[in-house]
């Protein structure tokens, strides 16, 4: 053990600090930019991504739910980097229900609570013998059901069931679907996904996102 000797950095020095960055930023961006610049609509919500990042973009960056959606299509798709027909793995689909004091209390994952009132699981996908290596796993959310359960969160994760790493499959994504009617159009459209993030690193597990139920937003996570 190292005692630690540093000293803490006054506020009042840490403020002088901030000050100059800013003033210096300042100079830069009005000789680059004299006319100023337009902020988008929406763009309170958007974070920009810290270093141990993998994608383009920040946690915490926040996406509405419009009204008039009912339902919440969620899909993990991967393709077969080995070109092995014979070889099936799976990157798994799954969610964690929360009550309003943060204990876990339900799930819905491949071998879980798989067909409930408040989420529909869609079982198990092959690759094998799939003629364009890939495979897709859907799971359903009711959002009013979920509500009326008190739940708060719906935290999305996916797993790789064969321990294959993100960087070692070809390409695994996650996507959300918006649907006011889960029993109308296709099963999967990946021309209607409203969300879609490519998932890399060297873990076996993501949390891709987390649902806010009761204020009706997506929140990215990437952890």
């Amino acid at each position: 053990l190292i005692e630690n000797k540093k000293k803490v950095i006054e506020k009042s020095d840490q403020e002088k600090l901030i000050a100059v960055i800013n003033e210096k930023l300042s100079q830069k961006l009005n000789a680059a930019l004299p006319e100023g610049v337009m902020k988008g609509e929406g763009l309170d919500n958007i974070r920009l991504p810290s270093n141990d990042q993998e994608i383009s973009l920040g946690r915490g960056t926040e996406y509405v739910i419009p009204e008039n959606i009912k339902f919440i299509r969620a899909a993990s798709y991967w393709t077969n980097k080995l070109k092995n027909e014979s070889a099936n793995f799976w990157f798994d689909n799954g969610f964690n229900f929360i009550h309003e004091n943060e204990k876990r209390s339900q799930t819905v994952c491949w071998d879980s609570n798989v067909n409930s009132g408040i989420a529909v699981f869609s079982g198990d996908p092959t690759i094998a013998g799939n003629p364009d290596s890939c495979a897709t796993q859907i799971i359903d959310l009711d959002l009013d059901k979920l509500k009326a359960e008190g739940f708060k969160y719906a935290v999305w994760n996916i797993l790789s069931y064969n321990r294959i790493k993100f960087n070692d499959a070809e390409k695994v994504s996650a996507m959300l679907q918006y649907l006011e009617d889960q029993n109308k159009g296709e099963l999967f459209d990946p021309a209607k996904v409203e969300l879609q993030f490519d998932l890399k690193g060297n873990g076996l597990c993501k949390f891709v996102a987390y649902i806010d139920i009761q204020e009706r937003k997506v929140v990215f996570l990437d952890l």
